[in-house]
């Protein structure tokens, strides 16, 4: 008789599945209700029922609700340690009982219940996906199964029996009736009591633990409701998507089928209800996003005059162009970010522009005037990988007047992008830029590009060896193509190329003992006209005395060209990745270590061309090298210097001791051990491809005072056509060098 009460479990064991359970994807049967004659309300009101194989091994269902008839409780999702990870197939479980008190008391198998994925609820979409802070967004959820379940039936008389044999016992004594358990837990916790409201009505629809309101159902697949608001702790306001909980009276939770299904609370920047019910901002406003606030930019405001986010500001990913045009963005702790991370980029394009004036704008301490600035906060800028790879060389020479080029690599360039070619003579000047018309992705790996107009220079595409070289070395003679464009930009406002005054972007640390670390990380993103000519600090991107970063700081795949004051600045900042970024058409040191105590930098296949001098920096600048490097600890590989004006591909200036912000003697950069300097490339350089200046003396322990020298490496070096030579080395100890030169002679040695 107790076996055949339980043959279809579910109509008696009914209900809910926990609500933050929701983002699992096991099945869930809920609102148990056990129909047990003779329970005493006094002795059993904390009652637990779970399942289980063991005493050990339990799935708690939550009891909130016990009378003198009924018990009803909510299960929890498919117990894993008895019905493994079974989200399809049906699973079936022994039932036990347990008063609130007294000791373990035996009694026959009372039946199983079973979870049941043809009887489970499935929600698969809901629309729209997110909605204001305020509440009151009307949402359509869809999904299968959702109308309401047949009637219970009533209790059995073996129920009622077994009901009566549990309330004889002592209130110290367990019981137990076959392998479902029920033991004495606690009512009062914050899901019982979401539970016990979500059972009021027959379909109950929650986001993130908060009820939604006017749940309509229009048919068997689709409900209807309207979010509530929600509060946090302190008032401060959800953040991300959150789960949609979906409960059917008589069938119990949905399962999100496939994927989760989530809701995000947002304040977009074109809804009234962001702003207090007032209109969005107007031109020329200062905005403020306090802490704890997240704001949706869906929209392109007028230009502002100061953006201020201690809070936080993401770009809408569904939007399709947003320019955000501002004098001063000043992150104060909070966050400014454009995709989700490198996996998930921003798909729209995404432009900021900086204005000001070069005489009149106002400058503020640290960061001065027309600034994306970053204090203790978070720039995450991912843009789309539509620039694969940045960089690439020529796969066949291109002579005067062609209007094709074949380059090595199946590019995902697109045409009306904008491509610059390095030059292949003594002359830096001699490199052409073109639009690309069309690609052609070419059997042997590599892309036909057809170009908008005409070459004005050749450009070589040739791998040289020479005849009775024993070593068969090969001369790279391939001239470097790099594209422009991508779909996140920075940018100076159309006034910066007359004045040189662009954009820069900083981010630094105040130190506060209460302040977070800063962090930027740029993917795929555009500079252009950004740098403040002659003017210490104010760099396209500038990482200025944040520290070691261990690596949680990045630049990648990203375009710097046309800029005013230098590229990539690394100041008193420690373990910075730059990778696979391109420099065209720079002014000054591009790729450029400040005072010489940074280290543990890795620069990693970076490409740079078109360096030009800077009069009114350092004196140094007036012979810029594309990578300037002052202190030997840090790590370049495969960087190609494709030709700076007046100057150097790499140029290794190491002093006495740090100077500028970060001075100290504890620190002596030129007899500091060497990082990793192998298999980089410079050619097209005024002077010298590498230049090491003044001094470079390798010791064991640089600041000691004692004279005990070790080799320091720069390895697998190619130069050619560079105005003077491939290397020159000023006053150096013991060095390791293995490089071709520009006549193509192997060279190898140690001095």
């Amino acid at each position: 008789a107790a076996a055949s009460l339980f043959t279809n479990c579910w109509h008696c064991l009914q209900g809910l599945k926990k609500a933050n359970k929701v983002a699992t994807n096991h099945l869930r049967n809920s609102l148990l209700l056990y129909l047990f004659v003779g329970f005493d309300v006094y002795n059993s009101t904390s009652v637990r029922v779970s399942t289980k194989t063991a005493v050990t091994t339990r799935s708690w269902c939550n009891v909130t609700k016990v009378t003198t008839t009924n018990l009803t409780c909510v299960t929890n999702p498919v117990p894993k340690a008895i019905c493994g990870n079974v989200t399809n197939v049906t699973c079936s479980v022994s039932i036990w009982v347990t008063p609130s008190d007294g000791s373990e008391f035996a009694a026959s198998t009372l039946g199983t219940y079973t979870y049941d994925p043809s009887l489970t609820p499935v929600i698969t979409s809901v629309s729209p996906i997110r909605g204001s802070t305020e509440g009151r967004t009307l949402i359509t959820i869809t999904g299968g199964n959702l109308g309401p379940a047949a009637a219970s039936p009533a209790p059995t008389a073996a129920a009622a029996a077994v009901g009566r044999k549990l309330m004889r016992q002592p209130p110290w004594a367990h019981g137990m009736i076959g392998n479902l358990f029920v033991d004495p837990g606690s009512s009062s916790d914050r899901f019982l009591q979401q539970a016990a409201a979500a059972s009021s009505g027959p379909i109950s629809v929650s986001i993130g633990g908060v009820q939604c309101n006017n749940v309509v159902q229009r048919d068997a697949n689709t409900i209807t409701c309207e979010t509530g608001k929600p509060s946090g702790a302190g008032g401060a306001k959800p953040q991300g998507p959150l789960p949609v909980v979906l409960t059917v009276d008589g069938k119990g939770a949905a399962t999100n089928g496939s994927s989760q299904v989530a809701y995000e609370y947002v304040d977009l920047w074109s809804r009234r209800t962001t702003w207090g019910g007032l209109e969005p901002p107007i031109a020329n406003d200062s905005v403020v996003i306090p802490a704890g606030t997240t704001v949706m930019l869906d929209v392109s405001p007028p230009q502002l005059y100061t953006l201020l986010i201690e809070g936080s500001l993401f770009v809408d990913p569904t939007a399709d162009f947003i320019h955000l045009q501002v004098n001063y963005i000043l992150l104060r702790g909070g966050t400014l970010r454009a995709g989700k991370c490198l996996s998930e980029p921003h798909p729209g394009k995404f432009t900021i522009t900086l204005w000001g004036d070069k005489d009149t704008a106002r400058r503020l301490p640290t960061f001065g005037a027309k600034v994306l600035a970053n204090l203790d906060g978070t720039i995450q800028l991912f843009g789309a990988p539509t620039a694969v790879p940045s960089w690439t060389q020529l796969n066949a020479t291109a002579d005067i007047g062609a209007t094709s080029i074949v380059v090595n690599g199946m590019v995902n360039w697109q045409a009306g992008n904008t491509i610059a070619i390095a030059s292949s003579s003594f002359d830096a000047r001699e490199v052409d830029t073109a639009t690309i018309t069309s690609i052609t992705q070419q059997a042997n790996k590599t892309s036909l590009i057809q170009l908008s107009s005409p070459l004005q220079y050749t450009h070589l595409g040739v791998l040289r060896t020479y005849a009775g070289d024993p070593r068969q070395n090969v001369l790279d003679m391939r001239a470097e193509v790099i594209v422009l464009e991508r779909n996140i930009v920075i940018q100076g406002d159309p006034t910066t190329s007359s004045t040189m005054f662009g954009g820069h972007v900083m981010s630094t640390w105040s130190k506060s003992p209460w302040a977070s670390y800063p962090t930027m990380q740029l993917s795929n993103v555009e500079l252009r006209q950004m740098g403040q000519a002659f003017q210490m600090g104010r760099y396209p991107v500038h990482f200025h005395m944040m520290g070691d970063t261990s690596f949680t700081s990045w630049v990648a795949n990203c375009s710097i060209h046309h800029t005013w004051n230098r590229g990539v600045t690394i100041h008193g900042t420690h373990q910075v990745h730059v990778r696979h970024t391109t420099a065209f058409v720079t002014t000054g040191h591009t790729f450029f270590l400040e005072d010489g105590v940074e280290y543990g930098n890795i620069f990693e296949g970076n490409c740079g061309f078109l360096t030009q001098v800077s009069n009114g920096m350092l004196i140094t600048d007036n012979n810029p090298a594309t990578f300037w490097m002052t202190n030997p600890n840090n790590t370049l590989i495969g960087n190609h210097a494709g030709g700076s004006l007046e100057g150097f591909g790499f140029w290794y200036h190491l002093d006495d001791n740090p100077g500028g912000a970060s001075k100290t003697y504890s620190i002596c950069p030129k007899y500091e051990t060497m990082g990793v300097f192998k298999n980089n490339l410079a050619h097209s350089n005024q002077f010298y491809g590498l230049r090491i200046h003044p001094e470079y003396y390798q010791q064991s322990c640089p600041c000691c005072g004692q004279w005990n020298l070790t080799p320091a490496r720069f390895e697998g070096l190619i130069g050619y056509k560079n105005g003077v030579n491939c290397v020159v080395a000023t006053q150096t100890g013991c060095c390791q060098h293995k490089f071709a030169d520009q006549h193509g002679k192997y060279h190898e040695g140690r001095g």
